[in-house]
């Protein structure tokens, strides 16, 4: 063979080893790169969560964050401390990265496991290439330099611990794939245990329901399992919203003045809970103030078939309202005009026909007297107001105001009258008086440009709602607000200086939650 055959055979075989060489190198790293993509944060998350944060955009949430009214004041969520580490030094990390989180990285996961105590948290984060050296020097740079950090071994995997310049201590499971970062090293171990067995929270069949893995960017989810407590408990300082049941999952979107959680809960046991409660009524239609004072600062609309609290009387009480009631109940906390020392409440129940329901709800009282260990007022006595006379009743021992309004007190004593076209229920005598002369004065939420602004967003056929000022919400004693879930109290600093809408619709018997969140520009 020619010399000069032989010289093109040699460059074409570099050449084509060198194409395949490059081929293959190219191959095996984009191949990497997608095993990292595909990783699943949720396989590490232990079963025992009651709450899990998720986003694929870290950068655009945080951003987005800084650009609420609420953040502009100074007024930041502090939910969960390891993120706000993420966040407080977030432009440090960022001045780190110069061109920005690898997509890996933006996708974030924090799993929240007591409801007592927020470093029982777990944060997450995938890792692209050199993601971890960079997690690493970041934490590094920000560890106190008089507390090297340690390591320990558990079932084989590394847990590296953190002294902080606070005080508190970092555990950190890294690999090549993920990083997990606890104040606890407890659920570090949890994690590795999780990820070793392959017993995770998509274990839980309940979690494996709602839970639908998507490679398509989405801004926030969150995923809460309620507490599933049986409604007709017999107790009555149970919450409203511990009765719900199951995993709820939520898409979280925000603006400049609200957060917004859009959600659906799959959960439908054959359980007595309030979700199924709602599966099972009508959806009430309306969202006017009609029926509430200018000072509310909490009320709660819902169909008369949404409770089964069953306690003493409450069967013949919800007797009556079964056959006199149609529509729905709406029952709301508000100031007297001559005091804000403490809120009035009062259940307002539209019956079809007032003159039945005052003659049966009179034959009712006789067959149930008062108890006669109990101080009342008489059975029966008048309330005069410059338009009318109204007759108030001495209602029975019973817990479905209780129930109804989320109010707790000893003696589950109310008084009723009849207005108009509606029985209305008292916490006590002053609150039926200012309840009735507010509304006989025009003195209601229809109309007022603030009430119009917060309900904009809501939908006007639902099964349940809730509106609250918050920061009223606060300053009231613990047993007038039991409807509103602990969370909210356990952060009253931000919270105070929002109003809360909770709303549940259903259709084709899936449950629909709705939360909204509107701050309050300062005056």
């Amino acid at each position: 063979m020619k010399l000069r055959a032989l010289i093109k055979i040699a460059i074409f075989s570099s050449v084509l080893l060198l194409c395949v060489a490059f081929g293959l190198y190219f191959y095996f790293k984009l191949d990497a790169v997608r095993n990292k993509e595909d990783f699943d944060l949720y396989t590490l998350v232990p079963q025992d969560a009651h709450t899990v944060f998720e986003t694929n955009d870290m950068a655009s949430f945080i951003d987005n964050m800084s650009k609420m009214s609420s953040s502009k004041k100074g007024n930041y969520f502090h939910v969960s401390p390891l993120f706000s580490i993420i966040l407080s030094h977030f432009q440090s990390l960022v001045g780190e990265t110069p061109h920005g989180f690898s997509e890996q990285m933006n996708k974030m996961l924090i799993s929240f496991h007591s409801l007592d105590d927020d470093r029982d948290q777990v944060l997450y984060f995938c890792l692209g290439p050199d993601d971890d050296k960079l997690i690493e020097s970041f934490i590094r740079k920000y560890c106190a330099d008089r507390c090297p950090s340690k390591y320990f071994d558990y079932k084989g995997e590394e847990i590296r611990i953190y002294s902080m310049t606070d005080g508190n201590f970092l555990s950190c499971y890294f690999t090549p794939k993920f990083l997990a970062v606890s104040y606890q090293k407890k659920l570090i171990e949890e994690v590795i245990d999780a990820h070793i067995s392959g017993r995770s929270l998509l274990n839980d069949l309940a979690f494996k329901r709602i839970y639908k893995e998507s490679n398509v960017n989405y801004y926030a989810k969150v995923y809460v399992r309620m507490l599933h407590v049986p409604m007709g408990k017999p107790t009555d300082t149970v919450p409203l919203f511990s009765a719900l049941g199951g995993w709820t999952e939520f898409d979280l979107k925000m603006n400049g003045d609200a957060v917004y959680l859009s959600g659906v809960s799959h959960d439908a046991d054959s359980c007595l809970t309030f979700m199924n409660a709602l599966r099972c009524q009508r959806p009430v239609e309306g969202l006017s103030g009609e029926m509430l004072p200018s000072s509310t600062f909490m009320f709660s609309r819902r169909s008369v078939s949404s409770s089964d609290y069953i306690r003493l009387h409450d069967d013949e009480l919800a007797r009556f309202l079964k056959d006199n009631v149609g529509g729905s109940i709406t029952c709301c906390l508000f100031h007297a005009p001559d005091t804000v020392a403490s809120p009035c409440a009062v259940m307002n129940i539209p019956v079809s026909d007032s003159s039945q329901a005052e003659r049966m709800l009179r034959n009712l009282l006789v067959s149930l007297p008062l108890e006669p260990t109990t101080s009342f007022i008489s059975q029966q006595t008048l309330l005069r107001t410059k338009k009318a006379s109204y007759t108030l009743f001495s209602m029975p021992q019973n817990s479905l105001f209780t129930g109804f309004t989320g109010i707790t007190t000893p003696s589950l004593l109310s008084y009723a009258c009849f207005y108009h076209n509606s029985l209305l229920v008292g916490a006590d005598l002053r609150s039926l008086s200012a309840y009735i002369r507010l509304l006989d004065e025009k003195q209601i939420l229809d109309g007022i440009p603030a009430y119009e602004e917060r309900i904009a967003t809501l939908s006007t056929s639902y099964n349940f709602l809730l509106m609250a000022d918050l920061e009223d919400v606060f300053a009231q004693p613990e047993s007038y607000i039991r409807s509103i879930p602990a969370f909210f109290f356990r952060y009253q600093e931000f919270f105070s200086h929002f109003i809360l809408s909770i709303q549940f619709t259903c259709t084709d018997g899936e449950i629909y939650p709705n939360v909204v969140l509107l701050y309050k520009t300062p005056e």
